[in-house]
């Protein structure tokens, strides 16, 4: 049996936890592909950046397991990162900015 936080659970539900949470990640390799391929390599290298950190991070969390010399607290830290950097990319795109309106003649 393994800590699962102030209970008790057994090594099947420990990868499961784990499998489940890390591969829910996958689901934003559509989007990331989308704006790949409209160019946008800044926001597409956040992405990948936090699609990496999160999967490692809930895949590390639940095993214990060190990937890159990093536990789940340290991917932790970096998928807090890749989050706000996306969120960040969000609201710069909702401001809607006109490229073509800024380049004067």
């Amino acid at each position: 049996e393994n800590n699962c936080g102030s209970v008790r659970c057994q090594e099947w539900e420990v990868w499961a936890t784990a499998i489940l949470t890390s591969v829910s990640n996958l689901a934003i390799v559509p989007a990331l592909f989308v704006i790949y391929q409209r160019q946008l390599r800044f926001e597409s290298a956040i992405a990948l950046f936090g699609l990496i950190s999160s999967f490692l991070y809930h895949f590390c969390e639940p095993t214990g397991i060190l990937i890159g010399g990093m536990n789940g607290g340290n991917w932790h830290r970096l998928d807090n990162i890749g989050a706000i950097m996306c969120f960040a990319n969000l609201f710069i795109y909702f401001m809607d900015n006109r490229y073509n309106a800024l380049i004067k003649a």
